[in-house]
């Protein structure tokens, strides 16, 4: 005895009477089926042995029929052809493609996709979209170092900030020493960072250094940039000129004040004829040179006649740093 199993959709219509239906199974049988007004359904499959099956379903439904019959095998060696002809004529249950990517759809039916036979051709877009899901492609490992660029250096006396830029995210370290072996360094600035910024300190002035920048990525791969120097700047000069000899020559109505510095610095006498000479005072008169030099000379006129006079003389360096004179006098002739 042979089982075949034949399956079919029949969909009812609520409004009216759905016409008989057929599908030509091998040639030799048929499945016949009438729907009512009532939406009965009767079938007759089969030739020969008969099995009847009816059902009952409401407008819009789908009704999914599976009947079984059995049927003597034919003698005759040709069982193999009637059962690939057969299964030809079997109905492909389909899944909607949708169901696969719709999102909506997955959520209400807690991300389980139906599964698709194998009868089933699906579109190339959600082929290729199943295929990716089943078959990740994997991600090669990051081998490659940050490219460290944009190196500056902005010194001071006793420290540095050095900065550059990587093209990825990066922690940050500088190397740095009298000589190319370096010697000392910054601590590991752990912060992944693309514009990099670090700090030495404990530098000498007027000193010339070597160092080179570090950064390492979160792959662990690391660049070194090449060799760079940077040159400390002089401590400031806090040290005002020193004044040496001076020097005094005097007529009736004018006078030439002259002395000598240890560093170029410009000139300035304070007069008056009262004492102590009060240089704040705006009643004190002064005559300036700014022109820095280590000899100094400057002239004063509009003098009266056989008058004492006092002065101070003042010289201030590049750095602004500056020294005045104790008061000294001379009278004119």
């Amino acid at each position: 005895m042979r089982k075949f199993f034949t399956s079919l959709f029949i969909f009812l219509v609520a409004a009216s009477m759905i016409p008989a239906v057929s599908f030509a199974h091998d040639g030799e049988s048929a499945i016949r089926g009438k729907a009512d007004a009532e939406h009965a359904v009767h079938i007759r499959a089969g030739k020969g042995d008969t099995d009847d099956v009816s059902f009952a379903a409401s407008a819009s439904t789908t009704a999914n029929i599976s009947l079984e019959t059995d049927k003597k095998d034919k003698e005759d060696g040709n069982n193999k052809d009637t059962d690939n002809e057969s299964d030809k004529h079997h109905v492909c249950n389909i899944v909607p493609p949708g169901h696969l990517i719709a999102l909506g759809w997955l959520r209400e039916h807690g991300g389980i996709r139906p599964i698709v036979p194998p009868c089933q051709i699906l579109p190339p877009g959600i082929l290729n979209h199943e295929h990716e899901r089943k078959h990740p492609t994997s991600t090669l490992p990051d081998v490659t170092p940050p490219i460290i660029t944009l190196i500056a250096v902005t010194p001071s006396s006793t420290s540095a900030v050095i900065s550059w830029k990587t093209r990825e995210l990066s922690n940050s370290q500088v190397f740095y020493g009298l000589t190319t072996t370096y010697g000392s360094s910054t601590a590991v600035n752990t912060a992944f960072v693309a514009a990099h910024r670090e700090t030495i300190t404990g530098l000498d002035p007027s000193t010339t250094y070597h160092f080179r920048v570090q950064s390492k990525d979160a792959a662990g791969n690391t660049a070194t940039s090449g060799d760079q120097t940077l040159t400390t700047n002089a401590l400031p000069d806090t040290t005002p000129p020193v004044i040496l000899s001076t020097g005094v020559s005097a007529s009736s109505t004018s006078a030439v004040i002259s002395w000598v510095t240890n560093e170029a610095a410009t000139s300035k006498v304070y007069f008056g004829s009262v004492s102590p000479l009060n240089i704040m005072s705006t009643s004190t008169f002064s005559v300036s040179n700014t022109t820095l030099a280590t000899s100094h000379t400057i002239g004063i006129t509009g003098l009266t006649t056989s008058t004492t006079y006092f002065f101070i003389i003042e010289s201030a360096n590049a750095a602004s740093n500056s020294t005045t004179s104790t008061q000294q006098s001379f009278t004119t002739l």
